[in-house]
């Protein structure tokens, strides 16, 4: 998956030909989500830890 911007142990990722609607994925330590472009919804998440 190709890393558009890491910053602070954060990455924001997009895959090629991925699903609909557009969106990137963002990627921490415990931590994973999809946010919608252009709106920056939240599409979905999860904490990893507790």
């Amino acid at each position: 998956m190709p890393v558009i911007c890491e910053f602070a142990g954060i990455k924001i990722c997009m895959y090629y030909h991925d699903h609909l609607p557009p969106h990137v994925h963002v990627l921490a330590p415990g931590f994973q989500a999809l946010v919608s472009i252009p709106g920056g919804e939240v599409l979905a998440g999860s904490c990893l830890e507790k």
